[in-house]
């Protein structure tokens, strides 16, 4: 009876978490990190998706996404509501990815613990 309880608290976040990584490889593999875009990118007569892929690195200079993860999981706990420690284990899930470790980290944790929580 307790594993249903907890299994349904959990199984939501965690499909959150696995979307994000997944959308988290794909940026990075597929649009920040390949040398060819770069170059592209880095030209004259740029194309029109050159910007937001500058947004995409930008935002992880700035720690969007591991800022992104802590403050959803601030207000999971404010709020009481498992969908903002969903969407905080989203962004968790973006930032372990895309260079936002450390803060990401955080944000993951305090989502988990919010999610496990009776």
């Amino acid at each position: 009876m307790w594993r249903a309880r907890f299994q349904r608290r959990l199984v939501p976040g965690l499909s959150a978490l696995a979307v994000g990584l997944a959308l988290g490889f794909a940026l990075r593999y597929l649009v920040i990190e390949p040398r060819q875009i770069g170059q592209l990118c880095g030209g004259v007569g740029i194309p029109w998706w050159c910007a937001p892929r500058a947004g995409l690195i930008k935002a992880h200079e700035w720690f969007a996404y591991g800022v992104g993860a802590g403050l959803c999981a601030a207000i999971a706990w404010w709020r009481d509501d498992r969908r903002w420690a969903a969407a905080a284990l989203a962004c968790a899930g973006l930032g372990l990815v895309l260079y936002n470790s450390e803060l990401a980290a955080t944000g993951l944790l305090l989502a988990l613990i919010k999610l496990s929580r009776a």
